[in-house]
């Protein structure tokens, strides 16, 4: 019985809450290196064919991270210089990361 009326009081208290909370909106990460503002310039700067921001847009393109067949490398773990059981890695983690920005 008596856990028959704490379910009524959790389930109660759970349909109230849930209509107070505040309606969802678009999510924004916080971690991004760029923002809409961010995108905005750049498209003005390549629609006006503006230099340096042209010939960067270009080497973005052409890299071989930007492509959409790229394969990432993972690794159970990074190594930097070559030690017992362990064979130099971290240039991958780079490569890796640069197409993941990218």
């Amino acid at each position: 019985m008596l856990f028959l009326s704490l379910l009524k009081v959790f389930l109660a208290a759970s349909v109230s809450s849930a209509a107070v909370l505040p309606r969802a909106e678009s999510f924004r990460h916080p971690g991004l290196l760029h923002n809409e503002d961010d995108f905005a310039r750049i498209r003005s700067k390549l629609a006006t064919n503006s230099q340096p921001w042209v010939k960067g847009y270009q080497v973005l393109t052409n890299s071989s991270n930007s492509k959409l067949g790229y394969v990432a490398s993972p690794v159970e773990g990074l190594c930097r210089g070559s030690n017992a059981g362990c064979t130099q890695n971290f240039s991958n983690a780079f490569r890796d990361f640069a197409a993941a920005y990218q």
